[in-house]
């Protein structure tokens, strides 16, 4: 039994020494790589199985030979660089660890089952030692080669990551400090808007409404816009809830701290801000568009009345100066007596007052030409109430003048500006109970960029409703059962045509104060048509 098995050790030895890997490899190249090859391709989900067989069996080639090195000569140089080789293009397609792990498996999957059957089951075992030491150090040395390229290469890429951040962050502060200066720098209120509130608005928003920018933010919206006009706004927030592309434009009344109301256009835009879907809005103030609108409306309905009234008091004047001649004949005869002289002399005065009235339909459809000249404004002033003495008498009237003494010499219209005085003390004298005051004033601003004097004139009658302020100025407008309208209207033209104005003030509780504002200087000797 001794010497059977001392016999049995001794041909173990010699069958392991009888196995030539050298010449196993070489009779079975050709068949090891191809199989090799065939078992990477009909692997399945592997991305060995999408690469092209060409480049396969280039591959599987190179990692026969190098095995071959290790194998049959223990020489583990060409191995090292064809790790190095195959780690580099793996890592690069974006290959697993264990798929290149198991494609290097392979290679004994496929030779094992050749060897066996070459070197019989009981010399299996010494045979394999190379083959098992090749593959042993080729995968450890492969998966270390590749956890280090790997991991320089996720160093190198949070590097280029890094620098590509800094350079976006970088263009993304400078376009945020463009925006920033964009948006702060125009001239238009901008804000935006979550859940009604204001949550951010721009330098230009806070000035059209006179707040700053603490007083602003986190305000309902509604807060900068006129009660009246609010209800435009309602549904805004609807408006805000699902993005919008199109601006919606509303023209609206804001209200800025001290209560003053400006016209005003808001284009409305949905949008993300602050990670969240938005209302935006761009305000402008309007106010200039709205004036120049309104003059254009005017000066277009001021022509058609123009025409119109030229034409009405050509037709009216001619039958009325018959109708008056006729009177003025009947009036001399003798016959009529009694009730019939006071019925011609009615019929005479409701003759001449049509005539006024046509005349003042002319003048007020006729261009106002202006004739200025140096003019001592107080001695203007107090000629307009001796002229309406007797108008002031009947009523009981008393009238306060309080002229101020640095006026000296004026350049206007002198024909003009008591043309508009009186028709303000006529309104005063209209409105004033008997024996009210009226109070007429004079006052000199050389403070102002333009120097410039304000006649004033005030009443302490039932005054005039804040509804129709801005109306009592329209042509034909009258809440008088007689007269034209025209007298204010009048009075805004005079005051226009001297670069002045004409104002109401809202301020006093009682009774109505007008203010004509005219320039204290102008064109000496000049005339000027309006």
């Amino acid at each position: 039994m001794q010497s059977e098995t001392g016999s049995d050790d001794t041909v173990k030895s010699v069958s392991s020494q009888a196995f030539d890997w050298s010449d196993f490899l070489k009779c079975n190249r050709t068949s090891i790589i191809h199989q090799w090859v065939d078992r990477l391709l009909a692997s399945g989900d592997s991305p060995y199985a999408r690469r092209p067989r060409y480049e396969l069996l280039e591959t599987v080639g190179r990692a026969f030979e190098a095995n071959f090195k290790v194998i049959t000569d223990a020489d583990y140089r060409c191995i090292d660089h064809f790790i190095d080789f195959i780690t580099r293009l793996r890592l690069k397609a974006g290959f697993a660890l264990q798929d290149v792990q198991q494609a290097f498996e392979l290679y004994r999957d496929v030779v094992l089952p050749m060897v066996c059957a070459e070197s019989g089951r009981e010399n299996l075992y010494p045979v394999l030692v190379p083959l098992n030491r090749c593959l042993a150090y080729t995968i450890f040395r492969f998966s270390d080669r590749f956890q280090e390229l790997h991991e320089k290469q996720l160093v190198d890429l949070a590097a280029q990551l890094k620098a590509e951040v800094e350079v976006r962050t970088s263009e993304l502060r400078e376009s945020e400090m463009n925006y920033k200066t964009l948006v702060e720098e125009i001239q238009d209120g901008y804000m935006a808007i979550h859940d009604g509130r204001v949550v951010y608005a721009n330098k230009a928003f806070c000035r059209m409404h006179g707040y700053a920018m603490e007083d602003v933010l986190h305000q309902p919206f509604v807060r900068f816009i006129v009660n009246e006009d609010r209800g435009k706004f309602d549904g805004i927030q609807a408006y805000g809830e699902e993005p919008h592309h199109e601006g919606l434009i509303l023209e609206y009344m804001r209200l800025t701290q001290d209560e003053k109301c400006f016209p005003t256009e808001i284009t409305i835009k949905n949008t993300r801000f602050q990670n969240r879907c938005s209302t935006i809005g761009l305000c402008r103030d309007i106010t200039q568009r709205v004036k120049m609108e309104k003059r254009v409306r005017d000066a277009e309905r001021m022509a058609t009345i123009g025409r119109i009234t030229a034409s009405l008091s050509h037709e009216i004047r001619n039958p009325l100066s018959a109708i008056k001649l006729n009177l003025q004949i009947l009036k001399k005869n003798n016959m009529l007596q009694g009730n019939d002289q006071r019925r011609i002399d009615i019929s005479v005065g409701e003759v001449n007052r049509l005539e006024n009235i046509l005349n003042e339909l002319l003048d007020f459809a006729k261009p106002m030409s202006l004739k200025r000249q140096p003019c001592d404004l107080n001695s203007l002033i107090s000629r307009c109430i001796e002229l309406l003495e007797i108008n002031c008498r009947e009523k009981r009237l008393i009238v306060h003048l309080n002229l101020d003494d640095r006026i000296t010499e004026v350049v206007l219209d002198p024909e003009k500006i008591q043309q508009a005085v009186i028709n303000l003390l006529l309104n005063a004298i209209e409105a004033s109970p008997e024996d009210g005051t009226i109070k007429l004033s004079t006052l000199f601003r050389p403070e102002r960029p333009v120097p410039e004097v304000v006649i004033g004139v005030r009443d302490y009658g039932k005054g005039v409703h804040a509804d129709i302020a801005e109306a009592i100025f329209e042509p034909f407008y009258t809440t008088r059962s007689q007269g034209t309208g025209l007298g204010l209207t009048n009075v805004k033209r005079v005051a226009a045509a001297h670069g002045g104005s004409v104002d109401i003030d809202r301020r006093i509780s009682r009774g109505t104060a007008f203010y004509l504002i005219l320039p204290a200087r102008g064109n000496h000797g000049k005339n000027t048509h309006y």
